[in-house]
């Protein structure tokens, strides 16, 4: 996530918070309705980045096992077949820690839940939807 696309969260945030009353009194004469366009802009342009574009990928074990288990594959072979499926991943609207990947050749869509550690993008899980579930497309 480029550091737009962090401020940008952190108003549309700051707005939930505003209007749901949960501000400290103090802050509640910010006047962050004025800045919504331009944060929901910001989203909107950096919204069809790709995983690979944003930094190294890296699926941790965890993941790789989950997708191993619903592809019928070995640890290592599904964590190098994850971490190319989800190179074009792009980010869920909304969430900033949700990637996306569809690929309607083989009926495979995957949603991967992604934590930052500076470059490095660690795949922790995957959710993994086929008209094959269970087992290998072919």
């Amino acid at each position: 996530m480029t550091d737009a696309e962090k401020i940008a969260q952190t108003i549309l945030a700051r707005l939930g918070e505003q209007h749901a009353g949960k501000l400290p009194p103090d802050r509640q004469s910010m006047r962050l309705d004025e800045l919504e366009p331009l944060a929901r802009a910001v989203i909107a342009t950096t919204a069809g980045e790709t995983l690979s574009a944003s930094g190294a990928v890296y699926v941790s074990h965890a993941a790789a096992v989950e997708y191993a288990r619903e592809e019928d594959l070995g640890i290592e072979p599904a964590r190098r077949e994850l971490t190319e499926l989800l190179l074009d991943a792009r980010q869920v609207t909304g969430d900033p820690t949700q990637w996306r990947m569809r690929k309607r050749s083989t009926d495979l869509d995957l949603t991967a839940r992604v934590a930052r550690d500076g470059r490095l993008l660690v795949i922790t899980s995957v959710h993994v939807r086929t008209r094959n579930s269970g087992g290998r497309r072919g």
